[in-house]
């Protein structure tokens, strides 16, 4: 069974991300918390604790100056009387810059300063092991980040494919319904959940679209038998009131045109029907098509049909033999639907049309297509200027529904009076 894959912005990603984000945020938080009340801590309470410690200290030797000497841990004495006195192991200076801090041979003293009279005392702290404890905090603190953000991802990863299961469960089954066949989601539908109100929700709107697939085939079959019967009624006469007449003066131009109507009107039918169709049941009708003789039927229709008979068509062959594989009626479809588009709209008796391999160029040399009807131009009923437009609007919507069903590209190229030039790569 084929696994549901972890990809880029899925529902698990994005909760992988949020559970992780929101742990690892608290992780930070505590951790800026804990660094900031341990500095607050050390601001206040150790230094309020080392004032009292120094004027304890100051207050005994006031009561007995021998005492001053007796060995402190940590704490180094120095007396000035009158004046600077140069055995100092710093410059009194720098306890102004940099706050009581002095530095010493890379050991770092507190200094608290006390004067009495031409007196003045430096008692020097040394924080080597304040500091020692302080790094040791701190690295603590980094790994205690670090080991939260790799439990925080293992956690996210094992919650987010826990919780969205059976949401995965339910997408898989999704994908692959049959028409008319909704027991993959029996499993989900018993569900009491949100789950399961997706579940029955998806198989009520899965009925209704399989039912509506159902009459759309039961629709095409029987328009294609009802319409398809007059079709070869009328064509069946036709052949008949040729043999009939035997040549008579205008009778063949008459007989062409019913012929011609004929076979426009089946072609037409059979492009409706193709497009109610499923583009994958498609796949059995694919068969080589010669795109040149495709070329060459399609612009014999369209003189035929051209409104003026001075119209040349130009036909320029790239690349002789070349073959895709389509579905006939429609190749002949979108040919002849944009050939005949270009004969109505030339203005210079003449159209262009040039095949290289698997792509097909026609071009007019009429009035243009104005750029803001360029976007709407191949949806239905749009004739552009209604003032000259004379087709029924549906010809180039048909020409983009079977491209994008059958995966081919067409682009459309056009400036006013200047022309218009459509490329079709099939």
């Amino acid at each position: 069974m084929a696994r549901y894959t972890f990809t880029a912005g899925t529902l698990r990603e994005r909760l992988v991300f949020a559970t992780a984000g929101l742990i690892i945020a608290l992780a930070i938080l505590f951790s800026s918390g804990l660094y900031f009340a341990f500095e607050i801590a050390e601001d206040t309470l150790f230094e309020a604790h080392l004032e009292d410690d120094v004027d304890s200290l100051l207050a005994i030797y006031e009561h007995d100056p021998a005492l001053l000497a007796v060995p402190v841990p940590n704490f180094t004495v120095h007396v000035v009387r009158g004046g600077v006195d140069t055995a100092l192991p710093f410059e009194p200076a720098q306890l102004a810059r940099r706050d009581g801090e002095v530095v010493i041979d890379g050991v770092e003293f507190h200094v608290i300063t006390r004067s009495r009279g031409d007196t003045t005392y430096y008692f020097q702290f040394d924080e080597t092991a304040f500091e020692t404890f302080e790094d040791t905090l701190f690295r603590a603190m980094a790994v205690v980040v670090g080991s939260i953000v790799v439990v925080a991802g293992l956690v996210s990863l094992r919650l987010a494919r826990h919780v969205i299961a059976p949401l995965t469960a339910l997408a898989r089954d999704v994908s692959l319904l049959e028409a008319g066949d909704d027991s993959r989601l029996a499993p989900s539908i018993g569900r009491n959940d949100e789950i399961g109100v997706l579940a029955r929700a998806l198989a009520r709107y899965h009925a209704r679209i399989s039912a509506l697939l159902e009459r759309e085939r039961e629709f095409s079959a029987d328009v294609s038998h009802e319409l398809r019967t007059p079709l070869t009624g009328i064509q069946g006469a036709a052949e008949l009131l040729a043999r009939r007449t035997g040549g008579l003066p205008g009778c063949d131009e008459v007989l062409q045109r019913i012929r011609r109507g004929c076979r426009n009107m089946t072609t037409l039918i059979e492009a409706l029907l193709f497009l109610a169709r499923d583009p994958a049941s498609m796949r059995e009708m694919l068969a080589p098509v010669d795109l040149a003789q495709v070329v060459a039927t399609q612009v014999a229709e369209a003189r035929a049909l051209a409104p003026r008979a001075d119209v040349r068509i130009e036909v320029t062959t790239v690349t002789a033999g070349a073959t895709v594989d389509a579905v006939p009626v429609l190749v002949d479809i979108v040919v002849g639907n944009l050939l005949k588009n270009a004969v109505k709209h030339t203005d210079r008796d003449r159209v262009s049309v040039q095949l290289d391999q698997r792509t097909v160029i026609i071009e007019d040399y009429g009035p243009g297509i104005e750029p803001a009807l360029q976007a709407s131009m191949f949806e239905r009923y749009a004739r552009g200027d209604a003032g000259e437009a004379t087709g029924s609007g549906i010809g180039l919507a048909l020409v983009r529904r079977f491209c994008d069903q059958c995966g081919w590209h067409i682009e459309v190229r056009s400036a006013p009076q200047v022309g218009t030039r459509v490329t079709v790569r099939f």
